[in-house]
């Protein structure tokens, strides 16, 4: 080698991941994270929901409750009604029955889906970063399912039982 050239510092994944996330999310990255959970809702409507396309929407209202754990009373009943709803959906299905939900869970939740749309809306990359590692620890699902929902981070978030 040359004596007039350094030596390359060796590749750094971790260096280029924090890097990575401290940037705004792109227009098409929101409305990704919007747009997949209303699609999996829109299918619970027509009657085709399963419990894929329900861990989907739980990991979006798990989002919402982490960011309202100590936030907006408001926020916080809409969070509770819509975790309510989530589970006596899945009951209702576990007893044999269709994944459907009724008139007040489907209020209840799009309710809720339309205030994680606002939360997200105020909420910075890192932010929504953390909130959805939050919506996932511990869950079954994340470790030993599979991925079910991909978000713009690169990170496997899937829903946690309720």
């Amino acid at each position: 080698m040359p004596s007039s050239k350094k030596p390359r510092k060796p590749f750094n994944p971790e260096k280029h991941k924090a890097m990575h996330i401290m940037f705004a999310l792109a227009d098409h990255e929101k409305e990704k994270l919007k747009r997949d959970p209303r699609v999996a809702f829109e299918a619970f409507r027509t009657g085709d929901g399963n419990l894929t396309l329900w861990r989907v929407i739980a990991v979006r209202l798990n989002v919402l409750a982490d960011v309202v754990k100590n936030g907006d009373p408001e926020w916080l009943e809409l969070s509770r009604n819509a975790a309510i709803a989530m589970r006596d959906c899945r009951q209702h299905a576990e007893a044999g029955n269709a994944w459907t939900f009724t008139g007040p869970q489907y209020t209840a939740i799009r309710l809720a889906l339309n205030a994680a749309d606002d939360a997200q809306d105020q909420m910075t990359r890192v932010e929504l970063y953390h909130a959805y590692n939050a919506a996932c620890a511990g869950s079954k699902a994340c470790t030993k399912r599979g991925v079910i929902f991909m978000d713009t981070f690169g990170a496997l978030a899937t829903g946690a039982t309720a």
